[in-house]
């Protein structure tokens, strides 16, 4: 949207960025820092400010009564509000870890913060504008009333650690031009892995994404962007390493070195790269086993398909969008012994993944879902095909079969399934 002259791009449920339409070099419209006139941003007329520096960030704040001002209390007696130093603590935390990690520090050794009523102005917690746009160097905004709503996923300091990251970013590529599934899923994944609760954030912002977990990864057509920052997911498996600096890190030192790529395929290369570098497998392999994983974890997913076995034979044709899961229901007749399951696609296809899992009682009665393992057979001509064959044990394995698909690409692709039972 507008606002002043500004266009303010990522509008999501937690933060804004914002770029200024620049002209002359982007001197004439850079964004005014809050206790300065003309700042679309600007404090309440007549307000009155204070600083508190915290040992890696200075804290702005309101002291006078109105919109902007944070809650006074101080419970240690000082004339430092309590939620401006839980701001500034935030703060520390998060540059300490990300200078732990090996990304690049904000140009800024001491960003300024600047608490305000975004949540009433603008209906999130946070924004980030960074050096190229902003007068005096980058700065962040963060609500000064934070409503905090139960959840680890709008955790105030989850969000401070989110909006500083963003300033991270401004320092591999200044103009930020990113596209927004890259910009906010990786702050996601950085600030709840810098607050300590990345499993809790990791399964909260999952269960955002699992109502369409067929739709691309890079699918920004909502108007908040919640794939964007759903995209948490991909980029918490991308900062678990194995070993030697992590691919993230790579991932933008290559964008800040080598320039933004063109489109969609460039960031899977470099994504590519940056995993080969880092010692971890193929990009399609990764996101096949963090398919499989996220299935075998236990939490619902949106079935894409359900496939009721009612002849000898079946074929399925199919599409998978790009970075995307595909999760396919099949069940078979009672009586019947053995099923040939076949992902059929292009032979010059080596995006994507297939598996299939039989649910299967172990422990009792306790159900458990198995994966099947690979049956090697011939491919028709210009076509390669994972086949997986099937042993049945009971009705309960007849009914409970599930076929991940998962494909990394920057389109949408068809491929077959194939059923043959006996």
């Amino acid at each position: 949207m507008r606002r002043n002259g500004l266009v303010v791009l990522g509008l999501a449920c937690c933060s804004l960025l914002v770029l200024t339409d620049l002209a002359d070099g982007g001197s004439s419209k850079r964004t005014p820092r809050p206790d300065a006139r003309g700042s679309a941003y600007a404090y309440d007329a007549g307000a009155q400010t204070r600083v508190w520096k915290s040992q890696r960030a200075a804290v702005h704040w309101v002291v006078t009564k109105g919109r902007d001002a944070p809650s006074l209390t101080s419970r240690d007696g000082d004339a430092v509000p309590d939620y401006v130093q839980r701001v500034g603590r935030a703060a520390d935390r998060a540059l300490a870890y990300f200078q732990r990690r090996g990304f690049r520090a904000p140009r800024d050794r001491r960003p300024d913060i600047y608490l305000q009523g975004l949540l009433d102005d603008e209906g999130v917690e946070g924004l980030a504008i960074g050096a190229f746009d902003a007068v005096g160097g980058a700065f962040v905004l963060v609500d000064s009333r934070f409503k905090a709503r139960r959840t680890k996923l709008n955790d105030l300091e989850r969000t401070v650690a989110h909006e500083l990251f963003h300033l991270v970013q401004y320092e591999y590529v200044p103009s930020y031009r990113l596209p927004r599934w890259i910009a906010e899923g990786a702050a996601e994944a950085v600030a709840a892995a810098a607050v300590g609760n990345t499993q809790a954030t990791y399964w909260e912002a999952v269960d955002r994404w699992l109502h369409s977990i067929d739709r691309s990864l890079f699918d920004e057509a909502d108007r908040d962007c919640l794939r964007c920052y759903t995209g948490v997911f991909y980029w918490i498996n991308t900062l678990l390493e194995t070993g030697g600096p992590p691919p993230l890190q790579r991932f933008y030192a290559k964008l800040g070195s080598e320039g933004l790529p063109p489109d969609v395929v460039g960031y899977l290369v470099l994504m590519q790269e940056a995993l080969t570098e880092a010692g971890y497998p193929s990009l399609a392999m990764f996101f096949g086993n963090f398919a499989r994983e996220l299935f075998l974890s236990g939490v619902g997913l949106n079935v894409h398909r359900e496939i009721v076995l009612e002849t000898p034979s079946q074929r399925v044709a199919d599409t998978i969008a790009g970075m995307a899961i595909n999760i396919v229901r099949i069940q078979v007749p009672p009586g019947t012994r053995e099923l040939l399951v076949g992902v059929v696609c292009e032979a010059s296809d080596s995006v994507l993944t297939a598996q299939l899992l039989i649910g299967r009682r172990l422990d009792g009665n306790r159900p458990r879902a198995i994966p099947v393992e690979r049956t090697d057979r011939e491919s028709e001509p210009g076509k390669q095909i994972f086949y997986f064959r099937v042993a049945y044990a009971d009705d309960w394995e007849r009914l409970n079969q599930t076929l991940i698909v998962a494909r990394t690409s920057s389109v949408s692709k068809a491929y077959e399934i194939t059923l043959s039972m006996s």
